[in-house]
């Protein structure tokens, strides 16, 4: 199982899986949080899998920014300034059980003070498709942004422990900024794999160089 799950390559043929089978929760509860810095976004990472979280993505300024211009139907649940958004969804048997773990990370925002610019919470089933709308309508907008520059998956499903995802987020937009780079970043913060997309143009003449 350890040389097939992750792997993108062909590393080994499976020929026989068993599978488990489980009942899918009953109810579901969402919570948007935009944050200042990639560091308070994984310090709520943190939280929500402390508390069971069973989805919890990570989005960056740039990637939502696409969603903020072109639908503006999503508009008013994107703040203008923000580092990083953080979206956790927490499952449960009643819709109780579901709200409880966004009640628990509404409480943790509250005692962070300015740490939390903004948090949203989606407790019945039309404000969470509104909340997951905000991350699954980024990327087909990224990809047909500009005639010019285009997302190059160069540096896809990468993983870090999840303590560690601002620094390394941070790491990569320092390399980014010294290149003059424009990039999206996103992914699955629960485990610590993120998708870096540079927005570069493969018609420049030292686009193979900068990818080195």
């Amino acid at each position: 199982v350890r040389l097939i799950v992750g792997s993108e390559g062909t590393l080994g043929i499976v020929t026989e899986v068993t599978l488990r089978l489980l009942p899918k929760p009953a109810a579901t509860a969402a919570a948007l949080l935009y944050f200042a810095s990639w560091e308070d976004a994984t310090r709520v990472v943190l939280e929500a899998r402390r508390l069971g979280a069973s989805a919890i993505e990570a989005m960056d300024h740039t990637f939502l920014a696409f969603v903020r211009t072109d639908r503006a139907d999503l508009r008013d649940l994107i703040p203008e300034r923000f580092d990083a958004a953080i979206l956790g969804e927490f499952e449960g048997e009643t819709d109780e059980e579901a709200r409880a773990g966004v009640a628990a990370i509404e409480e943790w925002a509250a005692a962070r003070g300015g740490a939390v610019l903004d948090f949203r919470a989606a407790r019945i089933a039309e404000e969470q498709s509104a909340l997951w709308s905000v991350r699954r309508a980024a990327l087909p907008l990224v990809y047909r942004a500009s005639p010019v520059e285009k997302p190059m998956n160069f540096i896809d499903d990468t993983a870090v422990p999840a303590e560690n995802l601002g620094a390394y987020v941070n790491g990569l937009r320092a390399i980014f900024a010294k290149d003059r780079t424009r990039f999206v970043i996103f992914g699955h913060a629960g485990n610590g794999n993120v998708h870096v997309m540079p927005l570069l143009d493969p018609h420049e003449a030292t686009f193979a160089q900068r990818m080195a």
